[in-house]
């Protein structure tokens, strides 16, 4: 949304300055600022609503291309791996991931290999 937003203002601030002989004409022939101040409001909102159009449509497009290539998967699918990750030790994590890091094959975290340890668990 942050990004959106700045998005917008930049096109908008670009717009406003490439029109400010415009805007000048407009009040010398005796438009008000709050005349002014609309129309760059009504600019701003024709280009969210506009984008906001196309993001959902897009958005449609590629959910419907995506659930085609799934194949009959549900979210459910994914629950299982979800769930096992909400009950992951961070201190076994953490360490299994120093481990992999110095290269080790058994870590006394469940996965042995048949190779000899090469690095000590002080080092």
């Amino acid at each position: 949304m942050l990004l959106a937003s700045i998005g917008i203002y930049g096109v908008t601030a670009y717009g406003t300055s490439r029109q400010t002989n415009e805007f000048g004409v407009r009040m010398a022939l005796g438009a008000d600022r709050r005349h002014v101040l609309w129309l760059v409001l009504g600019e701003t909102a024709r280009l969210g609503v506009t984008g906001v159009v196309i993001g959902l449509l897009l958005a449609l497009a590629a959910g419907r291309f995506v659930s085609s290539l799934l194949f009959g998967l549900t979210p459910v699918a994914g629950y299982v791996p979800a769930l096992r990750a909400t009950r992951i030790d961070p201190l076994l994590a953490l360490r299994r991931e120093r481990w992999d890091r110095l290269g080790a094959r058994d870590s006394g975290l469940g996965y042995a290999s048949s190779e000899p340890r090469t690095t000590s668990p002080d080092s």
